[in-house]
């Protein structure tokens, strides 16, 4: 904290959460095997959150996957942002 005339310097001390979720299956890897074109796989996993206030999440795919003419995406995530 500070005025035109002088500096007081405060310790703080503060009590942080911590949001904590389980997912299922626990590794978080899910194989999709193979796949081929034209060919539709779905897979469910589940974000169970086990803290006690809301925890927002948004999924990201890293997979840019092999070029396409329809420039489809390799992969839709479903619902991609939520908060449970």
């Amino acid at each position: 904290m500070f005025s035109d005339f002088t500096t007081v310097s405060v310790n703080m001390k503060g009590i942080g959460v911590r949001p904590e979720v389980h997912l299922d299956p626990e590794e978080g890897l899910i194989s999709f095997g193979n796949v081929l074109i034209n060919e539709n796989v779905e897979k469910t996993f589940k974000i169970e959150n086990i803290s006690s206030f809301p925890v927002k999440f948004e999924l990201k795919s890293e997979a840019s996957g092999v070029g396409n003419k329809k420039k489809t995406v390799p992969f839709m995530l479903v619902p991609s942002t939520a908060t449970i």
